[in-house]
């Protein structure tokens, strides 16, 4: 294979790359799932659950809490959390308004919980 041959192959497999990576970004997103739904053999998989938070714990490297629905409820929990993400928590908590976290879903001491990556307010209806 002459030079400009294997150059040319070369820039095709950069771009196939680069082609694969966005396609990943944007197409394998998390799925969305109940609490209810969430199970041991769910370990290490990545979801986006919605629920309203109870048992708010904030401390200077984490902020710990549940997430319920439909009377179920998994312990969640958000390392070195902004200003901005711990302020969604601390004011959903107190409205007893619905967020979705997205998260991976971990077994600590036998338990399952959320070690929540994004944090985001979902919106059913508008107040006037």
């Amino acid at each position: 294979m002459n030079e400009i041959g294997f150059r040319k192959l070369v820039i095709l497999f950069v771009i196939l790359g680069l082609l694969i990576l966005i396609a990943q970004t944007f197409l394998f997103q998390p799925k969305e799932v109940l609490i209810s739904e969430i199970l041991y053999s769910n370990k290490q998989e990545v979801v986006f659950v919605n629920g309203i938070v109870n048992n708010l714990v904030i401390d200077s490297s984490y902020v710990s809490f549940n997430l319920c629905k439909y009377q179920r409820c998994i312990k969640c929990i958000l390392f070195n959390p902004n200003n901005f993400l711990q302020e969604i928590i601390e004011v959903n908590n107190s409205n007893k308004q619905e967020i979705k976290v997205k998260g991976k879903i971990e077994i600590y001491r036998d338990e399952l919980e959320l070690i929540v990556y994004d944090v985001e307010k979902t919106w059913y209806y508008l107040r006037f």
